[in-house]
């Protein structure tokens, strides 16, 4: 009986969020998405060359790791902070409309929750940690 309670009771911490959830799978290809796109914007800029769409597509993630990060150099972010590590595959389209598989890209990202974050839904940020908190 016991044992039915306690499983009761983690089933209820968890759907309501009181537990700390690891960033899902989607949260994780959005985020790396956004550095994707944000690293095609940077060198289209660089290059004087007007911004396009993102000319990617993820194909698959794989995750190798995820580390709850509890060190003090992250006091700065009210949230809880994990490192994802992993690889992921892209397509790449070209002008010419052809594709090519890149296979395992690395990537290895920051993100956070927000504490203040009441809603249903857990809200999670892509950081961008000091070149000193990234080791």
């Amino acid at each position: 009986m016991l044992r039915i309670i306690c499983l009761a009771v983690l089933l209820l911490l968890t759907s309501c969020g009181v537990l700390a959830q690891t960033p899902p799978d989607q949260v994780v290809k959005l985020a790396i998405a956004q550095t994707l796109t944000n690293q095609q914007q940077a060198i289209a800029q660089g290059l004087n060359l007007s911004a396009s769409k993102p000319n990617f597509k993820i194909e698959k993630i794989d995750v190798k790791n995820r580390q709850k990060i509890t060190s003090p150099d992250f006091k700065q972010y009210p949230g809880e902070v994990y490192r994802i590590r992993g690889t992921f595959d892209t397509k790449l389209r070209s002008p010419a409309k052809s594709s090519q598989l890149e296979p395992n890209n690395p990537f290895d990202l920051y993100l956070s929750t927000d504490p203040q974050d009441t809603s249903e839904t857990e809200t999670w940020f892509l950081i961008h940690p000091s070149p000193k908190q990234a080791t």
